[in-house]
């Protein structure tokens, strides 16, 4: 299944991407940003009175899981259970062109379920000298639009929804 997704213009927010090797987890998370002033003080409170959260959905492709959350479900994170040592190696990964800063959400969330099969498992292709990883849900390379989400993410969209997820700036531990 494609996961259609749609970009907004919009700051891009900090983020940071690591890989354990030790558990064999990948992570990407955006940075926490101080409280929406809708979620603050008395809201806040009554919400957490009455167990209500923000939405959020899982995108699933093999090990990878995305999150996106929120009530604009928006990508915030995802992680993924991988072997480093089976990624595919290449001296260099070429910067894409990204052509905007926002957000990527989810064009629609389903209403019926807060998990997504993507039914694809994702391939891994890896620059240690650029600490660059690729992560490709296998489509044709031509025309995937590129935005930046966050100053370590870069998301490839395509006529047909996600394309590729490009990390930059990767520690490896």
């Amino acid at each position: 299944m494609n996961l259609i997704v749609e970009f907004h213009p919009e700051v891009r927010l900090a983020a940071r991407a690591v890989y354990r090797r030790s558990e064999l987890a990948l992570e990407y998370a955006r940075e926490p940003t101080p409280a929406a002033p809708e979620r603050s003080g008395i809201q806040a409170n009554v919400d957490a009175a009455l167990g209500i959260t923000s939405p959020k959905w899982l995108a699933i492709a093999d090990t990878l899981v995305m999150v996106f959350s929120g009530s604009d479900a928006s990508l915030t994170a995802f992680d993924a259970y991988t072997n480093i040592d089976l990624w595919t190696r290449t001296t260099e990964l070429a910067t894409p062109e990204v052509v905007g800063g926002g957000k990527v959400r989810l064009s629609e969330p389903p209403s019926d379920t807060d998990r997504i099969d993507m039914g694809v498992v994702p391939s891994f292709q890896y620059s240690e000298r650029q600490a660059r990883l690729r992560i490709d849900f296998g489509r044709q390379r031509h025309g995937i639009r590129h935005y930046a989400v966050s100053d370590c993410l870069i998301v490839g969209i395509d006529d047909n929804g996600l394309a590729t997820l490009e990390l930059s700036n990767l520690r490896v531990e």
